[in-house]
């Protein structure tokens, strides 16, 4: 018995070893029936050494040399082991599977008419622009929330913030420390459903604040890094950096890397030169009243103007600078052979307010200039797509579409919509909806629906559509025609009551529950307020 065990525990530590070695450094992109053979037979050979080495009387060589059919056998077994190991890795790297690499960069609080492509006067984005001359760029596509946290969590489960219910913040008592919303486990994430497909999953996000461990983002990443958790906006040269270095150790395996810039959002400041990269001829003062109503109107204070002009001037440096770190970004996996097998997929999270509704900043209204975003999506030239940049789209969309274009499915029904599956006349009415829900933190709920070339803001408090636009003929939302288009306020009513019906359906089905945990983290209350989220 003892003998048998030794060899055993040999075998097992062998076997180990092998699985190590064979996962993490050999890395197969890709499950071969053989392996477990290999492993079956590397176990049985060390099994067999380990009962002779435990049998062998070290003084009597000859004993040994008797059993050597049976060292024949153990080392035949081991040869065969390794051969079809090898033979299998060399296989898998000859024919690496078909399947595409993902690269999705999110771009904190960039609004998509402050770039070239999307018609700005200034040239804020050359690289993406350059990027883009051969990629599907949606003009129609809106962010599902007004702000980071529920519009992440929806590009990541392809629900409604409605469903998920991860609102960010929440006060329970005056003088209590704020809560934060966490990611439901029960959820399944994009990057959940990619690693189950073998897929290797990296998120590098500077916006530490919201898209963290602690509101459990992490779900499904092999690799999640904060950045540099310390710094208030971690720049887009340290992101590339560690994004860089994790997608060269995956190159013989398809990867998902979720990329997350925050030197867009506020307080602006942009790194040297790209601080003084763009000047107005004029100046725009802002109003005493407007600043009261800027969530982060402090920095107006500590920079010392009251030029809305300046700040817009250096939101635009802010976008400059990290378009010029994407290009190189992206020329170096270029360089390295990468992007022609690999989706990428470059949008915002949300838009940026300068006032146009008596707002500042993000996250208060769902007017254009807060959720309509850039959505800029390059397939490989081996997968053909249908060119849908005239339909509407939200970031729910982008997993459902990528799960259909893969093959794959979610475990359960989404409110995604797979576009490229869908026809013609139903993508061009479909309604698409965004909702601001925080009510302790961001005011009164509300919801909007745009559809046919409509935009209704419906109040569930209030119970009925407050405002209503023709934004083909109204693309700054100011005239209001709820008291002219009464047919159209109805049927935009009854689109909104049918899908909150829905996504209450699916929360109830997923039996999602309202989980929040306290920051107790000082320097992340401070940060919070730094960024304008807490007073």
């Amino acid at each position: 018995p003892a003998t048998i065990l030794i060899g055993l525990v040999g075998g097992l530590f062998y076997c180990c070893i092998g699985w190590l070695v064979n996962h993490y450094w050999i890395s197969f992109p890709r499950f071969h029936p053989l392996s477990l053979l290999c492993d079956v037979g590397l176990l049985i050979a060390t099994v067999i050494l380990g009962m002779l080495a435990a049998k062998v009387k070290w003084n009597s060589v000859y004993q040994f040399f008797i059993k050597m059919y049976l060292i024949r056998i153990a080392f035949l077994l081991v040869f065969l082991a390794v051969f079809l190991n090898l033979s299998i890795a060399l296989d898998n790297k000859i024919n690496r599977p078909a399947k595409p690499n993902v690269l999705m960069i999110v771009i904190d609080s960039l609004r998509k008419d402050h770039m070239r492509s999307y018609g700005y006067e200034r040239n804020t984005t050359p690289q993406i622009d350059r990027f883009s001359e051969n990629a599907i760029i949606f003009q129609r596509a809106v962010s599902q929330c007004s702000w980071t946290a529920p519009s992440v969590a929806t590009l990541f489960s392809s629900l409604y913030p409605s469903t998920h219910k991860l609102v960010g913040l929440d006060h329970e008592q005056v003088g209590a420390r704020p809560l934060q919303h966490l990611l439901d486990f029960k959820i399944t994430t994009l990057a959940e459903m990619l690693k189950e497909k073998g897929y290797a999953t990296g998120g590098f996000v500077a916006n530490h604040i919201w898209v963290s461990r602690n509101n459990q983002y992490d779900q499904g990443f092999d690799v999640f890094d904060p950045i540099d958790p310390s710094a208030l906006k971690p720049r887009a040269t340290l992101l590339n950096a560690k994004a860089l270095n994790w997608i060269t150790q995956k190159k013989s395996r398809p990867f998902f890397t979720y990329l997350h810039y925050m030197d867009v959002h506020e307080p602006y400041d942009p790194p040297a030169s790209y601080d003084t990269l763009f000047k107005s001829d004029t100046t725009l003062k802002v109003k005493s009243s407007e600043v009261a109503r800027f969530k982060s109107g402090h920095f107006f204070y500590e920079t010392g103007s009251d030029d809305l002009n300046h700040y817009i001037d250096l939101y635009d440096g802010e976008i400059s600078y990290v378009d010029h770190y994407i290009g190189r970004l992206l020329n170096q996996m270029q360089a390295d052979g990468l992007l022609k097998n690999t989706i990428v997929i470059i949008t915002s999270d949300h838009g940026e307010s300068f006032f146009e509704h008596e707002y500042g900043s993000h996250g208060f209204t769902l007017y254009s200039q807060e959720i309509d975003i850039p959505l800029i999506i390059k397939f490989p030239e081996s997968i053909a797509f249908p060119d849908i940049r005239q339909y509407p789209i939200g970031l729910i969309d982008i997993p459902a579409i990528l799960m259909g274009m893969l093959n794959y499915s979610f475990p359960y029904d989404v409110s995604g919509c797979n576009l490229a599956n869908s026809s013609s006349s139903a993508l061009m009415n479909r309604a698409v909806f965004s909702e601001e829900l925080a009510e302790r933190y961001k005011g009164p709920p509300k919801i909007a629906v745009i559809q046919n070339g409509y935009k209704a803001i419906y109040k569930p408090l209030e119970k009925k559509v407050t405002e209503l636009y023709m934004l083909s003929e109204d693309k700054a939302e100011m005239n209001n025609l709820i008291a002219r288009q009464t047919e159209t306020v109805l049927k935009l009513e009854k689109e909104l009551r049918a899908v909150q019906k829905e996504n209450v359906d699916k929360r109830n089905t997923l039996e999602l529950t309202n989980t929040v945990r306290e920051i107790d983290d000082q320097e992340k209350i401070e940060q919070l307020k730094a960024l304008g989220y807490l007073q």
